[in-house]
């Protein structure tokens, strides 16, 4: 597979509570565009619909689905000229799948063929 690195595209990863939503949104007013966190979306939507993609019930749909997620993320974007934040990327999917004790090989790959702006 091709390495797709995008030299515009930057991550915003921290704790829960660590201001990353309040930084995103003074991004956001001066014009910046900014990617939400795929991890909300998809529980949201799992749970709308009684579904099992959550990690109570289905750790590794729930990566799964994270990660098909945050792979789409990052190509829905590949032509936009400007600098986009991401609220959490690809990279962070690995720290899921260590948390569920799940197989790393997928996400590992995904890592090194979608690449953010490294500095």
């Amino acid at each position: 597979m091709t390495n797709l690195h995008q030299d515009n595209y930057f991550i915003l990863t921290g704790a829960m509570g660590a201001g990353k939503s309040t930084i995103l949104k003074s991004l956001r007013i001066l014009g910046i565009t900014c990617i939400d966190e795929p991890a909300i979306q998809i529980l949201a939507e799992q749970r709308g619909i009684e579904g099992d993609g959550v990690p109570d019930r289905d750790p590794k749909l729930f990566t799964d689905l994270l990660l098909s997620r945050s792979i789409h993320q990052f190509k829905q974007m590949e032509n936009h000229k400007g600098h986009v934040i991401y609220d959490r990327g690809i990279p962070d999917n690995i720290a899921y799948a260590e948390l569920f004790a799940l197989h790393k090989n997928r996400v590992k790959v995904a890592h090194n063929t979608y690449c953010y702006a490294t500095y």
